[in-house]
């Protein structure tokens, strides 16, 4: 991943080959380029990134400091500031988080800032209200390696251990919980939050800056067209920033045929009349009924349109996205690379990708459809909606599954939400979106910058505080897009479990498919008919065949746990269940490549 890499350690001398070293090795293609910011006896901080990545670095005589990302909003002036202020404060009173929190919530952008105090040899983190740009760290006797790549931790640890839980909530959710990765002892830094290390100490403080509470509403003192109107004005805000951010850029929308993306391409028309829309279409012909949908849409919006023919998918390109990603994205996904490399050999690196993440979880009723009355309830609802790759049944051949469900009870317990229902919600959007959608969105960014207005801090704030009765059939959702360009809703929604009904309902999906969803949803055994519907199904002793590179898969004998991923291969596997095993399968391989690895702890 472009981006930061720090390790502090006693003699840092001793490390700089090593860290020049490795992130040379992180210059995934002839565009990027490795740079050391700064190495004194202690610490080493530098980053990898092509010319299109935005990173700034600025020091004085007191300190150095670096600004990751993009603040959309504010001026350059007011960000030096910020964090002169910060500096200032350390040394003599401490920091007030009150000013950190502010400063975030009213900041929309996705960032990391990191200050070197050259006076007390204190390193000073602070990342976004949403931690959009991912951060993993460790921390050892005497030493802190922080870094936007798991691999460049992994680098410097003398043996890599796989976290058995971790691995058996991937094989779950498709995703590790909390702050785990699929590593012991590496963690992933949670959003909003303020990092202090001492570099003569080795002492380590990390505080949470802000806490989302999904329990803040608004008194229903507004119609939903009046929320909409609003949620308008921010969205058009937080998308002219960004375009006015980076004007040297060109400007591209993925434009599917669901919801979000449609709302992004007219609010990013409506300020740069060059965007352009792409669209692909993969190999298999799948996303056919998106492309349908998304050429309507960009000629009813009056946008530029681009569509990608891909190639077919092939296990090069799933083995680089694990590669890059360290096993955080599904390797099913493995096909988008083919687009992000035709779109940045036709519009080059200097590109700003918009995409439309977030509308699902700002725009639309979260809430579970009846009120949960005990946590053990809601421990279950969590597990029988978004467990969705393989089932308790298969888990629990390799684990307690009462660690899993204990760990989901403790991540709830921590949520300052005082009722269940809520704080399901909660775990939907730092779950859910915070470890599946900002790691595929993070994937987009090793080829170029990818941002969002749905996660724009401002307006994400607003959408929540809204009560859930004004989102529920997707009511608020339809004036949103009425308000912005009526077309948005006379051309059907691709999108959703039943999204082929959209064909031939029309316009009148807006209205019907969400009330089909519901009852779905409403009984566990339709929504499992309808995913059955839904996925194709492999048989692994045949697929397995087409990646050759692991059919033998003896390494994996290294421990007892990891020889019982093989157990689940002798099943007749769904496609997410099949592509998230070869997921944690080529991340094992990749790291026995690279590293002697260790059993799995935890």
């Amino acid at each position: 991943m472009p981006g930061i890499n720090l390790i502090s350690v006693n003699d840092s001398n001793n490390y700089l080959t090593t860290f020049t070293n490795i992130q040379s090795n992180m210059r995934y293609d002839h565009t990027y380029r490795s740079e050391v910011f700064l190495q004194n006896n202690h610490t080493i901080l530098g980053y990898t990134g092509y010319d299109g990545y935005p990173i700034r670095s600025y020091e004085d005589d007191t300190y150095f400091a670096i600004l990751e990302g993009m603040i959309y909003n504010v001026p350059t002036k007011e960000v030096d500031s910020f964090i002169s202020n910060i500096v200032s404060q350390k040394r003599h009173s401490g920091i007030l988080i009150d000013n950190i929190e502010n400063f975030l919530l009213n900041s929309d952008g996705e960032f990391v800032i990191i200050i070197y105090d050259k006076l007390n040899e204190d390193l000073i983190i602070v990342n976004d209200a949403l931690g959009r740009l991912p951060l993993y760290y460790t921390k050892g006797n005497q030493k802190f390696i922080l870094s936007r790549e798991v691999k460049f931790v992994t680098e410097f640890m003398t043996q890599v251990n796989f976290d058995k839980l971790a691995i058996a909530e991937y094989l779950l959710f498709g995703y590790p919980l909390g702050k785990r990765t699929l590593i012991k002892d590496i963690k992933r830094l949670e959003p909003g939050v303020l990092v202090e290390y001492n570099i003569n100490s080795g002492s380590l403080r990390i505080k949470k800056v802000h806490t989302w509470n999904f329990e803040d509403k608004f008194s229903k003192g507004k119609g939903a067209r009046e929320y909409a109107d609003d949620l308008v004005e921010l969205f058009r805000n937080a998308t002219r920033c960004r375009a006015k951010s980076l004007p040297n850029f060109k400007n591209l929308v993925s434009l599917s045929g669901g919801l979000d993306s449609r709302a992004v391409a007219v609010a990013l028309r409506d300020v740069d009349p060059e965007l352009t829309a792409v669209t692909y279409l993969d190999y298999e012909g799948k996303a056919q009924n998106d492309v349908n949908v998304a050429r309507e849409l960009a000629h009813k919006l009056g946008v530029d349109w681009e569509l990608i023919e891909l190639e077919k998918r092939n296990f090069e390109d799933i083995c680089r996205l694990i590669e890059l990603k360290d096993g955080l994205n599904y390797a099913a996904m493995g096909f988008i690379l083919d687009f992000f490399t035709k779109i940045k050999s036709k519009f080059g690196d200097k590109v700003v990708y918009y995409t439309g993440d977030g509308g699902d979880k700002a725009l639309r009723s979260l809430k579970p459809l009846k009120r949960i009355k005990s946590m053990d309830e809601l421990v279950s609802i969590i597990i029988s909606r978004h467990a969705s790759i393989f089932g308790m049944n298969e888990i629990k051949r390799f684990i307690n599954t009462n660690h899993i469900k204990r760990e989901i009870r403790n991540i709830l317990l921590d949520y300052p939400e005082d009722g269940l229902n809520q704080k399901y919600v909660h775990f939907v959007v730092f779950e859910r979106g915070y470890k599946w959608l900002f790691e595929g969105e993070d994937r987009n960014r090793f080829y170029f910058w990818s941002t969002s207005p749905y996660w724009s801090p401002i307006f994400f704030n607003y959408a929540m505080k809204i009560p859930d009765s004004y989102k529920e059939y997707l009511k608020l959702h339809r004036k949103f897009l009425e308000k912005l360009d009526k077309n948005c809703v006379r051309i059907r929604n691709a999108w959703g479990i039943c999204g082929c009904l959209g064909l031939l309902l029309g316009p009148f999906s807006f209205y019907l498919i969400p009330r089909i969803e519901k009852i779905i949803f409403k009984y566990p055994f339709l929504r499992k008919l309808t995913e059955k519907a839904m996925f194709t199904r492999y048989n692994p002793n045949k697929s397995i065949r087409n990646y050759r590179q692991i059919r033998d898969l003896s390494y994996l004998n290294a421990c007892a746990y990891l020889s019982n991923l093989k157990e689940l291969l002798d099943n007749n596997l769904n496609e997410p269940e099949f592509f998230t095993l070869i997921t944690i399968i080529l991340y094992i391989l990749h790291l026995r490549n690279a590293k002697r690895l260790g059993g799995p702890t935890g």
